[in-house]
């Protein structure tokens, strides 16, 4: 299996936190959580009129050090 990556990202601006699960350079499965709704998208379901899963590679954005997480941190998240 290609290298998986976790990423935790809050935008205070929008008051969102953002969870991306990649494998190699795609987004698999992204949970955004609003202050009022949670939404998932997986590569099964990348759309809805919310929003969608993250369509760019893994390497087109500079990512900050604290924006990694370990798999346990986005899995607990994910299963709220």
């Amino acid at each position: 299996m290609q290298n998986e990556t976790f990423i935790r990202r809050y935008y205070p601006e929008e008051d969102i936190t953002y969870y991306l699960h990649f494998v190699g350079e795609e987004a698999i499965r992204q949970l955004e959580i609003h202050a009022d709704k949670r939404l998932r998208y997986t590569t099964d379901h990348p759309y809805d009129d919310d929003g969608g899963l993250y369509d760019q590679n893994f390497s087109d954005i500079e990512w900050p050090a604290d924006s990694f997480i370990i798999r346990d941190e986005f899995e607990a998240e994910w299963d709220k």
